[in-house]
């Protein structure tokens, strides 16, 4: 990284979607691609993985910000099948399996 990069910071999303941006183009900061941290969230601690990605595709057809945005609009998948950056089964899958992740678990005494 040179001083003046710009860079997009990504915390505590699913992998998946680290993946796809990988795939498209868009590339991990060489110098320091994620950090990973335990953190005190609602009194309880947890993992928080942070992302650290170029702000577009090499080629600069993608803008990590727009695809990033895409990757939760169910009609984006629609209007731009070519990219299969999701689909609705596995968006939805990919969704509800992340917000059981990080609900918290809660135990009776």
């Amino acid at each position: 990284m040179k001083r003046g990069d710009k860079l997009i910071i990504v915390r505590n999303v699913d992998a998946t979607i680290i993946a796809a941006l990988t795939a498209l183009g868009i590339t991990l900061d060489a110098d320091c691609p994620y950090q990973e941290t335990r953190e005190l969230i609602d009194g309880r601690e947890a993992r928080v993985v942070t992302w650290v990605l170029k702000p577009a595709s090499a080629c600069g057809r993608f803008v990590t910000q727009e695809m990033l945005k895409a990757w939760v609009d169910p009609a984006f998948a629609k209007n731009n099948p070519e990219l299969l950056l999701h689909t609705s089964s596995r968006h939805s899958r990919t969704s509800n399996e992340s917000n059981k992740r990080q609900q918290p678990n809660h135990r009776s005494h």
